[in-house]
């Protein structure tokens, strides 16, 4: 995240998004790029709440996405967001670990 002195850490994912169901104590799953979610914690840490827009970064690239969902708790150095975000911060990366639920 860009104006931020502490590296932040991302879960991206696709396919079905149903654990969120579980997950989202505020506001709701990213429904699509430019959408992301996370812990209180990691809301908190960095003065975000829900509606905030911040700017991603990876490598050069940049993304502007919105803060639309809070889960129960995560990683206070992380958040996650969709598949489709990763793709246009790092069109030739691929994934290196899945998890499959």
């Amino acid at each position: 995240m860009t104006g931020q002195p502490q590296p932040v850490f991302a879960d991206f994912y696709r396919g079905d998004d149903s654990w969120y169901e579980h997950t989202i104590v505020k506001g709701r799953a990213p429904a699509g790029a430019g959408e992301i979610v996370a812990g209180p914690a990691f809301l908190t840490q960095r003065g975000l709440k829900l509606g905030d827009r911040v700017t991603l970064e990876l490598n050069g690239r940049e993304i502007t996405a919105t803060v639309v969902g809070q889960l129960i708790e995560v990683n206070a150095r992380a958040l996650e967001i969709t598949w489709d975000c990763f793709a246009q911060l790092a069109p030739d990366v691929h994934a290196t670990e899945y998890t499959v639920r």
